[in-house]
């Protein structure tokens, strides 16, 4: 509080006398003036910006951070175009800069971010926001997005996190009726991962009576994964709740062997349910789950996932991709 804007941008730079006069109104409109200047002369000497500092801004300065941030959006998108794949660096600047701009224009920020998409990982600064306030029938579209069985794994997984399944299962219904067997293969793609009875149920009638004996063969290849999913639920239920540090611990060992990047939202979920649960673990309980998290955590971060000897990236609806496939379902 001793010293002027000048003189802690002189010994702190800019990147870091923004954070160190966030309450500080005047100061803040020097710094986006600073940033301005930055942006014109390189885009990449603004992108060390978070959203904390970017929030506070644009709650004083509304429309000129408003004018800034559509700029830079602008910018972003030509400096993508150019920059190939060096450009994932700077993806948490990216998603951050999005959460403001959702402020300004809800529908241009869906947009880019359909540009921008990756499906791994898809939880992030900008998705909470998204699924939990927009349009529920536009989020559908990032179906028509999914290149691969992985992204198909991972997009489910993010609905079922924001508690969407209702809303992708109508949907697949759809997909469910239609004439072509594709189509029923894709929507069996994305229930497989639900990992409950009605799936179950519903994969055991598709074995029974899809016409498409094809079909049938994949309804029961996911109907193993379903039932998968569904017991690691039951099971890691059972052991957060079992008392005896042995059995725990053996319970324990046992999920990690059949570990999914889709066990990472029942362990999410399960953890906001009971929070005290875990907060009361003794220490010996908690160091066993920490392990079991941090396995689960580079299951999690894995570019790649196999199951019952398919790799994922390989495979979409079941289905080997190989150049002929890619030219009829237009996968880059």
């Amino acid at each position: 509080n001793n010293y002027t804007y000048e003189n802690l941008k002189s010994f702190l730079g800019v990147e870091l006398v923004g954070y160190v006069l966030i309450d500080r109104k005047k100061d803040l409109f020097l710094f986006l003036d600073d940033l301005k200047k930055m942006s014109n002369e390189n885009l990449y000497s603004i992108m060390f910006l978070r959203l904390p500092i970017m929030t506070k801004i644009f709650e004083v300065y509304r429309d000129k951070m408003s004018i800034f941030i559509e700029e830079t959006i602008t910018n972003l998108i030509n400096l993508r175009k150019s920059s190939g794949d060096i450009f994932f660096l700077y993806k948490s600047f990216e998603i951050d800069l999005l959460a403001i701009y959702y402020k300004i224009n809800k529908d241009k920020a869906f947009e880019y971010y359909k540009e921008i998409f990756n499906f791994h990982p898809i939880y992030n600064t900008f998705s909470k926001i998204l699924f939990n306030t927009y349009d529920e029938k536009k989020l559908l579209d990032f179906i028509n997005l999914v290149k691969n069985d992985f992204d198909i794994m991972w997009l489910t997984i993010i609905f079922l996190k924001f508690k969407k399944e209702k809303l992708l299962f109508k949907y697949l219904e759809n997909f469910l009726k239609s004439k072509s067997s594709y189509q029923r293969q894709f929507a069996i793609s994305f229930l497989r991962w639900f990992g409950d009875e009605e799936i179950l149920k519903l994969l055991e009638d598709i074995m029974k009576n899809d016409k498409s004996g094809y079909v049938k063969y994949f309804a029961e290849f996911s109907y193993y994964i379903c039932l998968k999913e569904k017991n690691f639920k039951e099971l890691f239920k059972d052991a957060i709740n079992e008392d005896n540090l042995t059995e725990f611990t053996i319970k324990l060992l046992k999920l990690k062997k059949c570990l999914s990047p889709v066990s990472w939202v029942v362990v999410e979920n399960e953890y906001e349910q009971n929070k005290k649960k875990f907060e009361n673990m003794s220490l010996q309980k908690n160091l066993f789950f920490q392990k079991f998290y941090d396995d689960l955590n580079e299951v999690l971060n894995s570019n790649k996932f196999e199951i019952f000897g398919q790799e994922l990236n390989n495979y979409i609806a079941g289905i080997k991709i190989d150049k002929y496939l890619k030219t009829v379902l237009n996968i880059n």
